[in-house]
């Protein structure tokens, strides 16, 4: 999955950290709020048409995966 300066798409869908849509914004603006969070703004679906980009601790939800994964 990109990360922050790794995504390549000019506009995407910003999914907020608690689940909210914040709309289609350009990806300059949508890594500014990702930085105000202290977040990581992560691809979710990199589809150029509609690319949907979440703002997360990505290490958190890194971790988080690994250990269901270990689980399972």
């Amino acid at each position: 999955m990109p990360i922050n300066e790794q995504i390549r798409v000019p506009e995407l869908m910003v999914i907020g950290p608690n689940g909210e849509q914040m709309g289609v914004k350009k990806l300059q603006d949508a890594l500014t709020l990702a930085n105000y969070a202290g977040l990581d703004l992560v691809l979710m679906n990199s589809n150029p048409e509609n690319a949907v980009g979440k703002i997360m601790d990505y290490n958190k939800y890194r971790y988080e995966k690994n250990k269901k994964q270990k689980e399972a």
